[in-house]
């Protein structure tokens, strides 16, 4: 579980200007952030449960229904998918010398489709929101807080670090043979020195900044969350559908039969 929520968040490293570049553009945008944060949970953790191949090629299949049914560009979901591949193929991949061919494909498939699912929840929901559904649904204030700046300011360095890489290039910096070049690790080491550094008198200034707005400790967002009957029946679906998963997966559906 761990390792899926890791991928999710790994994803979003190749966005390149803002968290919710895609949130506006979907039809789940309105849709209550704690809806889709309990029902991409709860999915998430059914699938991880499930061994056998075939429900997950259900689950799998579901995912992509989900994210069609999201109105998600194609080039967003591909942008963040490029990676997201990579880092599920990694994963997977000591399974099949361990396990054989069959595991590895359900180990392919749980984690490709709690990552589609956790990916859709994210894209679609506006980084406050996110943050506001996750404070609503009783996690710690200061756990939300450091997790949302946290997620906001990945790409703030980012756009830091592309900034720093594009001044190198038109100085005639070169980019180097390969990763073990010795001036290609001298950039890298040169450029992380000098983003920690940006990045301590930028928190210095935004911590004044906040105090001079009267920060409180928690972030505060102009949406009132409100339970409707999309929000209940997209919950009432998706948990209705990994609890039937499971109960194929433990052999209750053929047992139902007789």
């Amino acid at each position: 579980m761990n390792s899926i929520i890791w991928i999710a968040a790994a994803a979003h490293l190749t966005t390149p200007t803002s968290p919710d570049e895609f949130a506006s553009q979907s039809r789940y945008y309105r849709l209550d952030p704690r809806a889709k944060i309990v029902s991409a949970i709860v999915f998430a953790v059914c699938v991880s449960l499930v061994a056998q191949v075939w429900p997950l090629v259900a689950a799998f299949l579901a995912s992509i229904v989900i994210l069609a049914l999201s109105g998600l560009r194609l080039r967003a979901l591909t942008r963040q998918m490029r990676l997201v591949a990579l880092l599920i193929l990694m994963i997977a991949l000591p399974v099949y010398f361990s396990r054989g061919p069959e595991a590895f494909l359900a180990m392919l498939l749980r984690i490709s489709s709690a990552t589609l699912v956790l990916l859709e929840m994210v894209l679609t929901t506006a980084s406050a929101d996110l943050a506001n559904g996750l404070r609503r649904l009783g996690l710690p204030k200061t756990f939300v807080t450091l997790l949302a700046m946290t997620y906001r300011y990945l790409f703030l360095y980012g756009d830091e670090a592309r900034r720093m890489t594009r001044a190198r290039e038109s100085r005639g910096v070169g980019h180097g043979r390969n990763i073990l070049d010795r001036r290609v690790l001298q950039t890298i080491s040169s450029t992380a020195g000098l983003i920690l550094v940006k990045a301590y008198g930028r928190a210095a200034r935004i911590h004044r900044a906040m105090k001079a707005r009267g920060y409180s400790g928690e972030a505060l967002t102009g949406r009132k969350l409100r339970m409707t009957l999309p929000d209940g029946g997209l919950v009432a679906v998706l948990s209705t559908f990994s609890i039937l998963l499971l109960l194929a997966n433990w052999g209750f559906m053929s047992w139902m039969r007789f």
